[in-house]
């Protein structure tokens, strides 16, 4: 499952494949998954930006969290489910706000 993760595919796309109901599961089962891909893919870039000589803006771990949660409010917005999985996404991000974003 990891591996789909870091391949780059998303909850909505891999949920049916691994045997979930909803994105929703997944996204609650592998969110340590999906945080450390990203978390991944945000360092490889800095690497890459300081290695060719490029401004890169380190930005604090609060607000990093908060635009990822905010980019996850806007693809629920997008996604083909049902509007109770999208309730149950939204419900969950919200939850994810208040953990994180105090």
């Amino acid at each position: 499952m990891t591996r789909l993760i870091e391949s780059g595919k998303k909850a909505e796309q891999i949920y049916i494949t691994i045997g979930h109901s909803t994105p929703v599961i997944t996204l609650e089962t592998y969110f340590d998954a999906f945080t450390e891909y990203s978390n991944r893919n945000d360092k490889e870039t800095q690497e890459y930006f300081e290695k060719e000589g490029l401004s890169f803006t380190i930005t604090d771990e609060e607000t990093v969290i908060k635009a990822q949660i905010n980019k996850l409010e806007q693809l629920v917005g997008y996604m083909y489910v049902d509007e109770i999985d999208k309730q149950q996404l939204m419900y969950i991000i919200g939850a994810m706000r208040g953990k994180y974003l105090k």
